[in-house]
């Protein structure tokens, strides 16, 4: 049900820019951040200071055998999630016994935030959460067997996970602090100068490029990133129970009723799903952070009982995990971070109402039934009515499902300069077109309404460079607020003027972007 939801949800949205990231090394041979070359060959390292190339190396692969597409964009990072999604099964049966399996599964299977952040991944996040679920089933299967080969395997997927993003160092603090609360004398009996040894040199050996480049730079991953503020903390509680309740992709992902007109479903599911939208009442949120908050209650009374280890190890990631989070400036606060403590709150409730149904018998079976299946439902109704609002508003303007007509379009046209003026249309153009397009960054010759010499001397060389076109949100959907008429200002002062605007709409009919060509201004 998990898999086959995604796929209903990938052509519902256009590549975003973020989601695109990882395909720039790929298609921009100036791009060389975090890069060392071996025989001749750019091997891309990192992305950003804090963001690893690993999904790049996937992708390298992947769009050796496929074009560029939002199908062969988005299924691998979905049949990610699915493997988390089974993995997650096998973890909660071996900590709390089927009933846990079940209630955690059904939780997390139908999140609206788990599924849409690992379909469309701008986190990115679906890498994190496999790599997450993978090392705690590895960790116990050390535990279990003694075997040095899950003990290296656990700790070679963490430091994977770290160089994929350096923000995993979150969940890991978050899984050490609950090792040493929890299981102290586990992690004693383990303690030995060999599986110490075998345990540093994995960890390492995943996160070799971002420690290489972290040594090259003197640490400017934490330098840059490791800034606290206490200030941000009720902005980021909020974006918890947001994210759990999953509605914070509404009017970010998914259109709003606002965003006119809507489009006429024609298709028998996209009529079912409009329908079951109507008669729940276009349902804004789920009843799951309630549950997860009743699992937290309950952990208490549960003390004595076999399930009171895996609550407090739970409990003890999720704050530290959190904290972290909260207290970190400029980060934390959007759902594709909150997303990251995934799926340990699921699995906190899974642990608790088994347990619950063991203790109070037929009463707590009937109980951990009900409030798990009122709490997926919930969560199954939300999901709809994302895929409901997308089928009727689309998505935002940075989703816009025609972001691949304006890539068709661009390469049709023939320019031999395209310049992108506005936020959001330059790694997923060049991605979808194979870095077969002349794209420049041209955002910087419009930067104020006072420019400087300097931004008037770009801007001129820009417009008189032979065939060149400029790209851009129509004036509704700017990120740039005010940035069409900085264009237009900025060719009438060098006697130039807009000319000729092709729009480019999406599947409701509206004009999303822009393609300008900027040409002399008549002479008197």
């Amino acid at each position: 049900m998990f898999f086959v939801a995604g796929l209903l949800f990938i052509p519902r949205a256009g590549i975003q820019t973020d989601e695109a990231l990882f395909s720039a090394p790929l298609y921009e041979p100036a791009y060389t951040y975090g890069a060392v070359e071996i025989f001749g060959h750019k091997i891309p390292l990192l992305l950003m200071n804090y963001l690893g190339a690993l999904k790049t190396w996937i992708y390298w692969l992947v769009f050796k055998m496929f074009e560029p597409t939002v199908w062969s964009t988005r299924v691998p990072m979905l049949l990610a999630a699915t493997a988390t999604l089974w993995l997650f099964w096998g973890l909660a049966r071996r900590l709390a016994g089927e009933r846990a399996a079940l209630i955690g599964a059904a939780l997390l299977a139908t999140d609206a935030t788990f599924l849409l952040t690992a379909v469309c991944d701008w986190g990115p996040v679906a890498l994190q959460h496999l790599f997450l679920v993978s090392a705690l089933v590895l960790a116990l299967r050390f535990h279990d067997t003694g075997s040095p080969l899950a003990l290296s395997t656990a700790f070679l997927v963490l430091g994977l996970a770290v160089w994929d993003k350096a923000l995993f160092l979150w969940l890991l603090g978050g899984l050490g602090i609950a090792v040493l609360v929890v299981l102290p004398r586990e992690l004693r009996r383990a303690s030995s100068w060999k599986n110490l040894l075998l345990a540093g040199a994995a960890f390492c050996l995943g996160a070799a490029p971002l420690l290489y480049y972290n040594v090259r730079s003197r640490g400017e991953t934490v330098r840059e990133n490791a800034v606290l503020t206490w200030t941000e903390m009720p902005k980021k509680a909020a974006s918890l129970q947001s994210a759990l309740s999953g509605s914070s992709l509404f009017g970010y992902l998914v259109g709003e009723a606002s965003d006119e007109p809507p489009r006429r479903v024609t298709s028998a599911l996209g009529r079912l799903s409009v329908s079951v939208s109507e008669l729940a009442g276009e349902p804004r949120s789920s009843l799951q952070p309630h549950l997860i908050l009743l699992a937290l209650l309950l952990v208490p009374p549960l003390w004595r009982t076999r399930a009171r280890r895996s609550a407090l190890f739970c409990l003890v990631f999720l704050v530290v995990a959190w904290l972290q989070m909260a207290l970190t400036a400029r980060a934390g606060g959007s759902a594709h971070h909150v997303v990251l403590l995934w799926p340990m709150p699921h699995l906190l409730a899974a642990v608790v109402f088994a347990e619950l149904s063991r203790k109070l018998r037929a009463a707590g079976l009937v109980a951990a039934v009900t409030l798990t299946g009122l709490a997926a439902g919930s969560n199954l109704l939300l999901l709809n009515q994302n895929y409901s609002q997308l089928l009727r508003f689309g998505a935002s303007a940075v989703w816009s499902d025609a972001i691949p007509t304006l890539a068709a379009r661009l390469e049709k046209l023939g320019a031999d300069h395209i310049f992108i003026m506005d936020w959001g249309l330059m790694d997923n153009v060049r991605m979808l077109t194979a870095g077969r397009l002349p794209i420049h960054v041209g955002s910087d010759a419009v930067t104020s309404d006072s420019p400087a010499e300097a931004e008037r001397s770009l801007f001129r060389r820009m417009v008189e460079m032979p065939n060149s076109v400029f790209v851009s949100f129509t004036d509704r959907w700017e990120q740039t607020p005010g940035l069409n008429r900085r264009i237009a200002a900025r060719a009438a002062d060098i006697g130039f003027r807009v000319g000729p605007v092709e729009l480019v709409h999406d599947r409701n009919g509206r004009p999303i972007f822009q393609v300008i060509r900027i040409i002399q201004s008549p002479t008197i």
